[in-house]
């Protein structure tokens, strides 16, 4: 708390560095032919704002480590119709994708990446969420960012700017992935049928104090979309693409101001991990659900089939999350959903009384997001700076559909805005500043 009140005025800047990115082309077979005529043709590098595309292997994120034999699509300007369709052509000799969308496919990934301008997008979004923290003074300021991601710019030259704080922004990767070690299609998203992709943008924040060049704050977010076939990532001027990147900077830009500037840096007490599934507080990660209440696949065989099935409809990295929550059925489509209040029992038990009485101006916010395969989609509903832990719904759901949804307490402490994360079912630990998407509380409306 006294780091935060002490951080003066802040600024914003963009890393320089070009992310790395792995478009994927999907094919049943082995690429090699289609990887080497490409890398033969195009030029190697890594994807950058307003700079040079290229193609390359040995720049591969960690989680593409395992993707062989994907053909890795990354562009030169210059040759970027040519790479793009050795890639492509390549790929349809007895691929997945049908040869009727390859020049689709070639003018999507073409054009998408052209239009690419990853680092000055996330400041933009950090930058107007920032201001959203009235207790913040922001300045904006001339400064270089870090050119490559292992350099570490302390920024002291700010110091006479009367810049105290520099948040640093970087998009390090940006790709399609999915489908497991040697593009297994029994492990795609969407089965061997329909194999699926989705989109991942993974950000680096930096909070840099100027006086001393000191890294105050450093950690990793990440952003992935709901799957998606690869000529539906192309269709309509590659629509959806451009919408997914919109909502991935929004996305972690909010998390890390989140993460920075919100949440309560106040230890809360977490329930205990070994209670039964009977008691209200069983695995509860901050605020508990009310109404509907959390219901769980304990002996249920045919839940927890479900269970695996939704899970292996997930992206790769989060399938070991088997999350025993059922989609629990509510009583109308505009609901009043509750959920129980901020300072909770536990907080009352454990806190101590001197902190309790500085907490003041309790406050809720609420979400509902589509269920999208197992992912979480489009927002569907949100309101915020709610006076009491419920809220009936204001417009109506859509029949038969299933949504995830959280909530989350805002209060001030000593005048300083603080929330708490938002709420999910525990897997493991509570302290997440990524929440994957099928630990999210979540219910089914009626017809």
């Amino acid at each position: 708390m006294a780091e935060r009140q002490r951080l003066g005025t802040v600024t914003v800047i963009p890393a320089q560095y070009a992310p790395n990115s792995n478009f994927y082309t999907f094919a049943e077979g082995p690429l090699a032919g289609a990887a080497k005529g490409a890398a033969t043709e195009g030029s190697y590098g890594v994807l950058a704002s307003g700079a040079a595309y290229a193609i390359t292997v040995a720049m591969m994120p960690p989680a593409a480590a395992i993707a062989a034999p994907f053909v890795i699509l990354g562009l030169t300007i210059s040759t970027a119709i040519t790479t793009v369709g050795v890639i492509v052509e390549g790929a349809m000799r007895g691929a997945a994708i049908p040869a009727e969308q390859a020049q689709q496919i070639k003018s999507f990934i073409t054009e998408a990446v052209a239009r690419l301008d990853a680092q000055h997008a996330l400041a933009k979004r950090l930058d107007g969420n920032v201001k959203t923290n009235d207790w913040l003074r922001l300045q904006p300021a001339e400064a270089a960012g870090p050119k490559t991601t292992g350099e570490y710019p302390g920024y002291q030259s700010l110091s006479a700017s009367g810049i105290n704080v520099v948040l640093e922004g970087g998009v390090t990767e940006i790709g399609f992935d999915g489908c497991g070690k040697g593009f297994d299609q029994t492990m795609c998203p969407g089965g061997s049928d329909k194999p699926l992709v989705y989109l991942f943008m993974i950000a680096r924040a930096r909070l840099v104090r100027v006086s001393d060049g000191t890294t105050i704050y450093s950690n990793e977010f990440r952003y992935d979309s709901p799957p998606r076939e690869l000529a539906e990532w192309a269709a309509s001027n590659a629509e959806v693409f451009s919408e997914e990147l919109e909502l991935g900077y929004r996305d972690l830009a909010e998390r890390i101001n989140d993460e920075l500037f919100l949440v309560t840096p106040i230890t809360l007490p977490v329930p205990s991990y070994w209670l039964l599934p009977s008691d209200p507080n069983y695995l509860v990660c901050w605020l508990r659900p009310v109404y509907p209440e959390a219901e769980f696949r304990v002996m249920s065989a045919e839940g927890w089939k479900e269970s695996f099935a939704v899970a292996f409809s997930s992206p790769l990295h989060n399938r070991l999350y088997l999350s025993p929550i059922m989609f629990t059925a509510l009583d109308s489509r505009r609901p009043t959903l509750r959920w129980n209040t901020f300072p909770r029992d536990i907080d009352q038990e454990k806190l101590d009384p001197g902190i309790l009485s500085r907490m003041r101006d309790v406050t809720y916010d609420l979400r509902i997001w589509e269920v999208v395969g197992a992912s979480r989609g489009k927002l569907a509903y949100e309101r915020t700076g709610l006076a009491e832990p419920q809220h009936q719904l204001e417009s109506e759901l859509k029949p038969n559909r299933r949504y995830f949804w959280s909530f989350r307490a805002r209060f001030k402490y000593e005048g300083l805005p603080m929330a708490t994360r938002w709420a999910f079912f525990r897997f493991m630990t509570c302290d997440r500043e990524q929440i994957p998407a099928i630990i999210y509380y979540r219910f089914i409306t009626p017809n």
